[in-house]
């Protein structure tokens, strides 16, 4: 007489594969659990793996020092009388353009927020000389 064998579902780990639990039935069940595989051991052979190219360093404004940046841009808006709708504006707009394009990209902004006429010349040249102090290669 043969004994009752019974195959158990397979169980995952999020790792490693456990192999089938093989039961045999003779009275109780008596479980052998196989050996997981070698960590390793299959899908990384014979891979090459593709690094993401290296991007150009950019001068960004250091977000380590915002707050500094803040105050400083403030003052001068305030110092040179500038409308406060339209210096909370070029405020929001010189952070967002040096802290996710580039330093260039909101002197850009900036220079031509002046030939706009929406500031006068000095405004736009204390803006870009703090540009250049809060600006870090990134």
């Amino acid at each position: 007489m043969r004994p009752d064998c019974r195959l158990m579902d397979a169980l995952e780990s999020h790792k490693a594969l456990y192999i089938a639990i093989l039961c045999v039935q003779i009275g109780a069940f008596d479980c052998v659990i196989a050996r997981k595989r070698p960590y390793g051991s299959k899908g990384r052979q014979g891979r090459d793996f593709h690094y993401q190219k290296e991007t150009p360093r950019v001068a960004m404004l250091s977000m380590r020092r915002l707050g500094s940046f803040k105050y400083d841009i403030r003052e001068i808006m305030t110092h040179y009388e500038v409308d406060e709708a339209l210096a909370s504006s070029i405020v929001a707009n010189v952070i967002a353009k040096s802290s996710r394009q580039s330093i260039e990209e909101a002197k850009e902004y900036v220079r031509d927020s002046m030939t706009k006429g929406e500031m006068i010349e000095p405004v736009s040249d204390e803006i870009c000389d703090l540009l250049d102090r809060y600006s870090k290669w990134r």
